[in-house]
């Protein structure tokens, strides 16, 4: 039996989950409150700012919006109460308290994930609220709108509502409310994320956006969204806007300690869990949105309808206004971006790009990374060579720090690895010098991995030194234009080399027989061979096999087959001569024979041995093209900058990391600097004691000394007392 008043909706709310009909009256008398705060509320058009009841309503709803599916039969519960929910957010969002409404709106998604709510009407309410000024509001209905939208494609994409919901975002892109345009654009960003919404039209619409909008913060998020920068999305959407909330959560916490310092432990141990949950969400969201790790995705950049006439607007648009420097980077990078993935020509931006490489430019790194993503096969080497002079004078020179140098040669190597014939001979001599440039081992490794790169591309290019005793010999060069065209496996004669080594048939001359001294098989055991043979050729490769070689193995019939002593497996099967030893020759890899994965993986494996055995270079030095990663994305920090740079940031991050982890130990560097420096070496050979510096060089040499010499010393000794004194190299103790 059902009690006659329930005072703990908590309570309660499990009773009517496990038994709806014993407490329906109870069910019915809390919806009769509702109605009676509904009325109140819809008079008096104030909000009710009193905490114990906002926090008695909440309970309320969270309540009833649990428990009214249960009852389907009861019109006040599915009809009345989600309609007056709704209605009430609709009417009075400008005066109800903020904690009633962010409520309100997480259960309303609730309703409409039970089928009590129309999607239509939700969404549009939820689309008109977006331009509410309180942050947590509008980040709670863009969540609330991404799950609704992601619920309704669950299982099955519904066209029709998705069309009318993008028609409806579309048209709020152009509204003049900033906020508005700016949370509906992370909408479809998120939804195009998640592969709900993938397709040309949304690309397309918001590349509009970089060409025509004016506000900055809308034209970043758009230009981030084309370069495909999954981790900056979730800085903007959820840390921008939770930061301060969390902040304020945990400072409100913070001050508690101070009335209750009983119990300031236990407030500490639960901050400290508060904190771990905050720190663990943020991290799924991170590997939710960024997903497959650091793979850039550029699905949005060859989804454009039409590429160049992209490119040159936005390009047009980066030179006419003066934006700020990041949103100019991010344009910089997502033309070349563009050129280069749909290999455009657009040659006004090489000489844009002239005016910042300086070596005293911001970002430089970045802008040479730029450059050197814009090229591609098809760009004239009469463009870049200007380029490639221009860095070379800028950032390579006698004057250049060590640092300027590294990171000149590093981008003039990207550039070249694009297209190899872009620079001139004399200019390439002149940079593999640095080589052996003794001063900066960051220099040295950026013009030996130079020289590597025209190792394999052209070492006609290099200067014989420098080509090596490992290089690519006879390597046909693509000039302008050419492409390199497959035409058979690669590695496929490896493959053959092998299954010669391995095959036991030898062709030979009578006269090769002869000299071998080999002697013949018996007809009969040849006659059961090959009647054994033709049996078992119905499986797999040996089906193909014999429908390929058929007329040879009729040829081989007629051959007299003899066999080695020594090697009983191998046979040797005699012809005429050597013309017809090649007609016998067996056919292509690819004709013969279909591979199998384990062909596959035994191909791959003897193209690596062949690389290693080439460049006489271990496993994890050499690599196949196919295995190469894409050249559409350059690492600035990783590739363009210098490695001695490189080196001294990671031993900071090293000690950062051991300062965090809370070693303190100091390394020998840093107590030498806090102590002033050591002793010099003259001073520590004067305390070295005279047993262990009498066996040094020095003193060896002088009981050496022949007599002429001895006389010769003695004389200049005596000079240097005369002009100086006795007292001029005298010790100081």
């Amino acid at each position: 039996m059902a009690t006659a008043a329930a005072t703990n909706l908590f309570d309660l709310k499990g009773k009517v989950r496990r038994n709806p009909a014993a407490y329906k009256n109870d069910v019915l008398r809390q919806i009769n409150h509702w109605d009676s705060i509904l009325s109140l509320m819809k008079i008096s058009n104030k909000p009710n700012t009193t905490r114990q009841r906002t926090k008695d309503l909440q309970e309320l709803i969270d309540f009833l919006c649990a428990v009214v599916d249960r009852y389907p039969s009861e019109a006040k519960c599915v009809l009345q109460f989600p309609s007056n929910l709704l209605n009430l957010l609709d009417e009075h969002h400008e005066t109800l308290n903020t904690a009633i409404k962010k409520c309100i709106i997480k259960n309303l998604v609730f309703l409409q994930l039970k089928n009590l709510i129309d999607t239509t009407k939700l969404l549009s309410l939820y689309f008109r609220l977006l331009s509410l000024h309180e942050k947590v509001l509008r980040f709670e209905i863009y969540s609330s709108i991404v799950k609704i939208i992601t619920a309704i494609n669950k299982r099955s994409k519904n066209e029709t509502v998705n069309r009318s919901i993008q028609n409806y975002m579309f048209n709020m892109l152009r509204d003049e409310n900033e906020t508005t345009v700016k949370k509906s654009l992370s909408i479809l960003i998120e939804m195009y994320r998640r592969s709900i919404w993938k397709n040309a039209k949304i690309v397309n619409i918001i590349a509009d956006l970089c060409l025509y909008h004016k506000s900055s913060a809308i034209l970043r998020q758009a230009l981030h969204f084309m370069l495909g920068h999954k981790s900056s999305l979730y800085r903007h959407f959820k840390e921008d806007e939770l930061k301060k909330m969390e902040k304020k959560k945990l400072k409100s916490q913070v001050k508690d300690l101070k009335f209750n310092a009983r119990r300031r432990r236990k407030r500490m141990l639960e901050i400290a869990q508060i904190q771990q949950r905050v720190d663990d969400q943020r991290d799924e969201a991170e590997e939710l949105i960024d997903g497959d790790g650091a793979k850039i995705d550029l699905s949005a950049i060859r989804s454009l309808y039409d590429a160049q006439f992209f490119t040159e607007k936005l390009f047009k648009r980066l030179t006419a206004n003066k934006y700020l420097w990041d949103i100019r980077l991010l344009m910089m990078n997502l033309i070349s971006r563009c050129v280069s993935t749909h290999q455009l020509f657009l040659f006004p931006f090489y000489s844009y790009l002239l005016k910042y490489l300086r070596v005293s430019q911001k970002n430089i790194t970045q802008i040479l990374a730029f450059t050197a993503q814009s090229i591609h096969r098809l760009v004239p080497p009469e463009i870049i060579q200007p380029v490639i002079a221009h860095i070379a004078n800028e950032f390579v020179g006698q004057f250049s720090g060590y640092e300027a140098i590294a990171v000149g040669i590093n981008g003039i190597r990207l550039i070249c690895q694009r297209q190899p014939i872009a620079i001139h001979r004399e200019l390439l001599h002149d940079l593999t010098e640095y080589s052996k440039y003794k001063k900066d081992r960051g220099v040295q490794m950026a013009a030996r991995g130079l020289v590597h790169l025209y190792r394999v591309e052209n070492p006609d290019l290099l200067l014989k030194k420098d080509r090596g005793k490992y290089h690519a010999k006879d390597v046909d060069v693509l000039q302008y234009g050419e492409e390199r065209v497959i035409k058979d496996l690669p590695g496929a004669h490896l493959f053959e080399q092998e299954e010669e080594i391995l095959n036991t048939k030898v062709y030979v001359t009578k006269e090769e027989a002869a000299f071998l001294g080999i002697t013949a098989h018996a007809e009969g055991e040849k006659a059961g061979d090959e009647d054994g043979d033709d049996e078992d050729g119905s499986d797999g490769d040996n089906e193909d096999a014999d429908e390929d070689d058929g007329s040879a193995m009729d040829e081989d019939e007629e051959d007299e087959v003899y066999s080695d002593n020594d090697d009983a497996d191998v046979e040797y099967h005699v012809v005429e001569n050597d013309a017809a030893r090649k007609a016998k020759k067996r056919k292509p890899l690819l004709v013969r024979r279909i591979l199998s994965d384990k062909d596959l993986e035994r191909l791959k494996e003897l193209r690596v041995n062949n690389l290693m055995k080439i460049w006489n270079r271990e496993r994890d030095e050499v690599g196949l093209i196919e295995d190469k990663e894409s050249e559409d994305e350059i690492d600035a920090d990783q590739e363009v900058e210098s490695s001695t740079v490189l080196a001294k940031r990671r031993k900071e991050q090293r000690k950062e990391e051991a300062k965090n982890n809370g070693n303190n130990q100091k390394s020998w560097d840093e107590v030498a600097k806090q102590k002033g420096g050591t002793s010099t070496n003259k001073e520590k050979k004067r305390q070295k004691p005279f047993k262990m510096s009498k066996y040094g060089m020095q003193c060896m040499k002088k009981t050496k000394r022949s007599i002429k010499l001895r006389k010769m010393i003695m004389g200049t000794h005596k000079k240097r007392l005369k002009t100086e004194g006795k007292r001029a190299n005298r010790r100081r103790r």
